[in-house]
């Protein structure tokens, strides 16, 4: 078989279609995809659609869960996949946002110690300029912690059968204002939360760069916004990942994370393709591959395949 027809016969649609009114067998691994931002959110949606398509659902198997702004949510499905309601954490800026940008002193303590006052000076009259700071997204995060805690109680309790690697997967745009100001604290909150199934847990960020904006049509301002966050949040990152930096946050007075390892077993980095479609699918495609444990091998198709090599 030559390249051309190799590549043909790989092809993510043909694939598809061999699953079409059948579905594969779930191996012993559990996946749980967390998407993050615009971008994560639209990775996170193609996940779910591959794994609805090939494997169907089984949440004791394969979780996915969106934080996001409301709009985003609501206009991210792929081939008819959406996320289900207890799939999403939906970030309302005029409430999680705005009221402590307009008045700090609504600030709960653990913020308080962290947050920069001087974003009250966030442009009232385009308000939406405050969520581009990578830290309004850390405060949704504060605001919205029950919600996240409960989201994670329940996928460990959803988990707790087996005692198979659980591998869980952050995806987002490093130059994303909410996947940025979010989840290398999501990581080890997640870390936290795994550690009470006592099986093996590996965390892992799938992430893209500031380059994917400019494929969305983005204008100057936006996309200098993206660029910037890109350095800040990478920087961030480097500082726990290289464990040049110990993690210890307060979320609330009965909540205290504390760490001196890193938050992510590994972090990708992927390629911005030739438009955003594509790279999005290959995204989501690399995720699902690279997790191709949660899943049994399909011999039938691999059988197939060796008989046109």
């Amino acid at each position: 078989m030559d390249c051309r027809a190799k590549v043909r016969w790989l092809s993510p649609k043909r694939v598809m279609k061999l699953y079409n009114g059948q579905k594969a067998e779930y191996g012993s691994r559990r996946l749980f995809v967390i998407g993050i931002g615009s971008n994560g959110i639209d990775i996170l949606v193609k996940c779910k659609d591959i794994a609805e398509n090939r494997y169907g659902t089984d949440k004791t198997k394969i979780r996915f869960w969106g934080i996001g702004l409301k709009e985003t949510l609501d206009s991210a499905k792929e081939s008819g996949s959406v996320l289900d309601d207890d799939e999403r954490l939906e970030i309302d800026p005029d409430e999680a946002i705005y009221p402590y940008l307009n008045d700090p002193a609504k600030l709960p303590p653990e913020v308080a110690e962290w947050f920069d006052e001087g974003l009250r000076n966030y442009t009232p009259n385009k308000p939406v300029y405050g969520l581009t700071k990578r830290q309004c997204a850390r405060l949704a995060l504060f605001h919205y912690f029950d919600r996240i805690k409960d989201c994670f109680g329940e996928a460990v309790k959803a988990f707790a059968k087996e005692k198979s690697t659980i591998e869980v997967v952050f995806t987002g745009n490093l130059g994303d204002a909410f996947f940025g100001g979010m989840v290398i604290d999501l990581a080890y909150i997640a870390r936290a939360f795994f550690a009470l199934n006592k099986c093996p847990v590996t965390i892992t960020a799938s992430m893209l760069a500031a380059d994917t904006a400019l494929l969305q049509g983005l204008d100057g301002r936006d996309l200098a916004i993206f660029y910037a966050n890109t350095i800040v949040t990478k920087c961030e990152l480097d500082k726990f990942q290289y464990q040049k930096k110990e993690y210890v946050q307060k979320f609330s007075p009965a909540y205290t994370f504390s760490s001196n390892k890193a938050p992510f077993s590994s972090c990708f980095i992927n390629a911005v393709e030739e438009n955003y479609k594509l790279t999005v699918e290959n995204a989501a495609l690399k995720i699902m591959t690279d997790s191709a444990l949660v899943f049994k091998q399909d011999e039938d198709n691999r059988k197939q395949y060796l008989m046109h090599t």
